[in-house]
Order: structure tokens, then sequence, then C-alpha cells
């Protein structure tokens, strides 16, 4: 029985992940569902939805040359598959200023309180941009 599997793969960043892992992943068999990439700090992770008639275990199994040769974390875990399910906000939160302990707390030096006391759920309700 075909089973979903969030595979999450981290490592520093290089030319043939991607390409590798996919290379991987089809010719075991596997179909990939829905991917998200990312490059921090010189580092590159993925998480790949794939799904397979397999056990975790062969699925790591099918990547482990891989990871060896080029130094990358693995990580699956078994998920349902619901693909494309995309909770959409209608609002985007753009946040500027210097990095300082404790910015990343919405809004910095105090906002933080100020979110906790009147927050904004922006999937659920509507509200004035300025009042926030």
């Amino acid at each position: 029985m075909k089973r979903w599997y969030m595979v999450t793969v981290v490592g520093k960043d290089r030319p043939g992940i991607v390409a590798g892992l996919t290379e991987a992943l089809y010719r075991g068999g596997a179909n990939l569902g829905e991917a998200s990439m990312a490059r921090l700090g010189g580092n590159f992770t993925i998480m790949l939805m794939v799904q397979i008639d397999a056990e975790a275990n062969e699925l790591e199994r099918l990547m482990a040359p891989l990871a060896r040769e080029l130094a990358l974390r693995v990580h699956v875990d078994a998920i349902e598959g619901r693909l494309h399910e995309h909770l959409e906000p209608n609002v985007r939160i753009a946040v500027y200023g210097a990095d300082r302990p404790g910015s990343g707390r919405m809004g910095g030096r105090g906002g933080g309180a100020r979110c906790r006391r009147d927050p904004v759920d922006v999937h659920r309700r509507r509200r004035d941009a300025s009042r926030v």
C-alpha cells in the first residue's frame, strides 16, 4: 500500500542536492507531492512530500548513498498526504528594522506584549491594520 511521508533533508548548500534526491526517489518508485526549499546561512533544506509503497526505513535507504556523499541529514515522518490544501491568508505582514535581541517578538521592544494583549488572527477575522 502506498503511504505518504514528509522527507526533510538538511546540509551545506551545494550543487546536486535536489537532482540527486529526486533521481534516487524516482529510481525507487516514489511519487513526489509538494516541496519547499530554503537556503539559510550557507545551508540548504528541502521538505518533500513523498508517496511510496515502502516503509520509512526503506525510503531512508534510497537516499542514504547521496546523504553520505554530500554529508546530508535525512529525516522521514509518516504523514497524511493531502496535497494542495493550503490556507491562503489575504494579508502580508512585513517588518523592517535593525537586527537586535528580541526583534523577532512581533514588534521588538515591548511589541510582543501588545501582540499577546491584542492579537490579530489573520485567518478568522479582518482588522483595520492602522489599529494594530
